[in-house]
């Protein structure tokens, strides 16, 4: 059977000695779990399982992460009672260590800059790619064929998997311009609908895409990120931050009944705080 992995990435992360595993799948793997494994044995036995829970996303942030002993990682995947190995790939590989502390110094002073300046603490919210679908979705095409009455937006929050969204993740976005008055037809054809679109900037992690969600607690404002994602990056391939397009969404709108997390730094951050 043809290796599902197509390409195993590490990265620097924001905080000190921390880094970001990400990977790319080929499609028809959907529902599969993900367990990444480090080696400070120039990638031999002995490995240690770093997560150990499963995630359903191709992206991990190893926390406890010694810069200095050189860490290698792979990524076992688990689909349909089979067991699929990545390659191994080291943190160096693709940066030099001089090169991964100047990007990693980078990102924290981003981090620092929106901190202290004119940046805001925000939750950024990822829809779930996989699970149980909610009541009015084909699992064939994954359309919505029926919406539910409004009062009934409990468990699919008006996305496709019951949830909604993953656990959320606090962050800074700095934002740079305010309210472009987008008017378009309204819904079903009826009337004006007036869209208010910030642009702003995101920190690198969680990778911003369309649709995923933004919320600022102290004024419960909702976001979505619209189709604007341009990423800042180093040496065009590690990013540093993303700007976006941010569509503050109606009251109305089900992703409203998304549950907000007490205002806890994220520990992430703590250590900057």
């Amino acid at each position: 059977m043809q290796n599902p992995f197509l390409n195993v990435h590490v990265q620097p992360s924001y905080a000190r000695d921390q880094a970001v595993i990400t990977w790319i799948i080929r499609p028809g793997y959907a529902g599969a779990e993900y367990y990444v494994f480090k080696s400070y044995n120039k990638g031999v036995a002995p490995w240690t399982l770093v997560n150990d829970l499963p995630v359903y996303t191709n992206m991990l942030q190893d926390q406890n992460l010694f810069v200095d002993g050189d860490p290698y990682y792979r990524v076992l995947m688990v689909w349909n009672g089979n067991e699929f190995d990545s390659p191994i790939v080291g943190t160096f590989d693709k940066l030099s260590k001089a090169q991964y502390g100047g990007v990693s110094r980078m990102m924290q002073l981003e981090y620092l800059r929106m901190s202290t300046g004119n940046g805001i603490q925000v939750l950024h919210y990822v829809p779930l790619i996989d699970g149980e679908y909610v009541e009015g979705v084909d699992p064939e095409t994954q359309q919505m064929y029926s919406l539910p009455c409004q009062d009934d937006f409990t468990e699919n929050l008006g996305e496709r998997f019951k949830g909604g969204f993953s656990s959320a993740v606090y962050t800074w976005i700095e934002i740079s311009k305010f309210g472009d008055d987008l008017r378009t037809d309204g819904d079903q054809g009826l009337g004006i609908d007036n869209k208010l679109v910030h642009a702003g900037r995101l920190l690198a992690f969680p990778r911003p895409k369309p649709n995923h969600l933004i919320i600022h607690p102290p004024t419960d404002n909702r976001y979505v990120v619209t189709e604007k994602v341009q990423g800042n990056f180093f040496r065009g391939v590690f990013p540093i931050s993303y700007d976006v397009g941010l569509q503050l969404i109606r009251k109305s709108d089900p992703r409203y009944k998304v549950p907000v997390p007490a205002p806890l730094p994220h520990p992430l951050w703590a250590k900057y705080e």
